[in-house]
């Protein structure tokens, strides 16, 4: 049975860095580098050993989409003896930027900015960001379910309607010379123009009315 300081051993030595892994590291380093990021890399599995001398000839190209948790830096070189070599070098990419997380639990249909968000340092290699709103939070609601301390993504938001289900109104009414204002609950949401349903306070059939304003829908006969 292998001893664990022999394990220890033996795979240090096959992971030990070498020429090929520094220029595989250095390219990548080069590539992901920027301005308020941390990047984190680990070599998860490097070339076999070449006996002798080598140069590296060549190092890429980089794949594509990157960061993300996995990468593969190709890497070719000349041994001594003329006979060429190429191979990949596997890293673990973690970079860390400083991203807006949800402050608290919360359910599809509540306010984005009553919901809240913190800056948290995030993995955008394993999370990575995508088009979030320029301005604040107001004026978004939550299109899902969100967990505290998940990252904020665009698909989580989506802008708050004119009218949003479960809104007090007011209804108004005319008929002929007559006008009429009654309060009713929205039954779905709605912008400017659209009919939408909605059923007068404590209990009443629901109807279809055209929403007019931010607080008002109207049914004309």
């Amino acid at each position: 049975m292998i001893s664990s300081f022999l394990l220890a051993s033996a795979l240090g030595a096959a992971l030990a860095p070498d020429a090929r892994v520094s220029a595989a590291e250095d390219a990548l380093r080069e590539r992901l580098a920027g301005p308020d990021q941390r990047l984190e890399l680990t070599l998860v599995a490097a070339p076999a050993p070449v006996e002798g001398a080598f140069e590296i000839t060549a190092v890429g190209p980089m794949p594509p989409h990157l960061p993300r948790p996995r990468v593969a830096v190709p890497v070719q070189w000349r041994e001594a003896s003329g006979q060429q070599g190429k191979a990949l070098v596997w890293f673990g990419v973690a970079l860390f930027r400083e991203l807006p997380v949800w402050g608290r639990d919360a359910r599809a249909g509540e306010r984005a900015e009553a919901v809240g968000t913190l800056q948290r340092d995030v993995d955008v290699a394993r999370s990575a960001p995508d088009g979030l709103p320029e301005s604040d939070l107001s004026g978004w609601r939550l299109s899902r379910a969100v967990r505290e301390g998940a990252p904020v993504r665009r698909a989580d938001l989506e802008p708050v309607p004119t009218i949003a289900r479960d809104q007090t109104l007011t209804l108004k009414v005319a008929s002929g010379g007559i006008r009429i204002q009654t309060p009713v609950v929205a039954q779905q949401d709605g912008g400017i123009g659209d009919w939408i349903s909605v059923r007068a306070l404590g209990t009443g059939e629901p109807v279809r009315a055209r929403v007019v304003s931010q607080n008002e829908v109207e049914l004309a006969n």
